[in-house]
């Protein structure tokens, strides 16, 4: 779109550009000011060349602002050379590239009120995503102890029931039983024994039988 603008753009400044210093050249008085003219929308032209080939954010709306003087230019300028065919090309000619800038300026509105509607949808995705399942972020700064009583406040009470005792624990620990490198007893993760191993001491075991085949014997917590 910006290519295809730009060459529009290009062009429209070449033949209005023609027909200008053609009214200029015809004025009857007043000449020293249509060629200031001249060369002070000219230098306009070539920044607003500039900044569509660069695709700077406000060269349509620049644009627009543009051709609006430069049709004003030539009213004034037939006012003092009464020539209506040039007139009429020039004004057809900005015209066309106030058209031009106009089309790009909304296209400009669409593609940001695009990226803005995209965003707006992934952020209510995300906010309906923390609804159904709590940011697990939320307990870092949680005393230990105070997850139920956090729970109970700040989590919906519906969503607690998908965070169970059970299925965290089957979730996060590599076996069903435990034991000790240096003992000789095998235990249920949720036994209070457990919390007296170390990590790194800390053996695994899927099935009791894995266990009797290591060696290890079964704690009371198992009754």
């Amino acid at each position: 779109m910006e290519t295809k603008s730009f060459i529009s753009l290009l062009a429209v400044f070449f033949f209005s550009g023609l027909a200008e210093i053609y009214l200029v050249f015809r004025m009857k008085s007043n000449f020293l000011t249509g060629f200031l003219l001249l060369v002070v929308l000219g230098l306009l032209g070539l920044i607003l060349l500039t900044a569509v080939y660069k695709r700077f954010k406000w060269s349509y709306y620049y644009g627009l602002v543009y051709f609006m003087l430069l049709m004003l230019n030539f009213a004034y300028l037939y006012i003092y050379t009464r020539r209506f065919l040039p007139f009429s090309f020039a004004v057809l000619v900005s015209l066309i590239g106030y058209i031009t800038c106009e089309t790009g300026f909304m296209g400009a509105i669409k593609r940001k009120t695009s990226r803005n509607d995209i965003n707006n949808i992934e952020d209510r995705k995300y906010r309906e995503a923390e609804k159904i399942v709590p940011n697990i972020e939320v307990y870092a700064d949680v005393e230990p102890g105070y997850e139920k009583e956090f729970e109970k406040r700040f989590v919906p009470e519906k969503f607690i029931s998908v965070y169970t005792d059970e299925e965290v624990s089957s979730d996060f620990t590599p076996g069903n039983f435990v034991s000790s490198k240096k003992g000789s007893i095998y235990h249920l993760p949720k036994c209070d024994a457990v919390k007296n191993i170390l990590e790194e001491n800390k053996v695994w075991f899927n099935s009791e039988q894995e266990a009797r085949r290591s060696g290890y014997k079964k704690h009371i917590c198992f009754k």
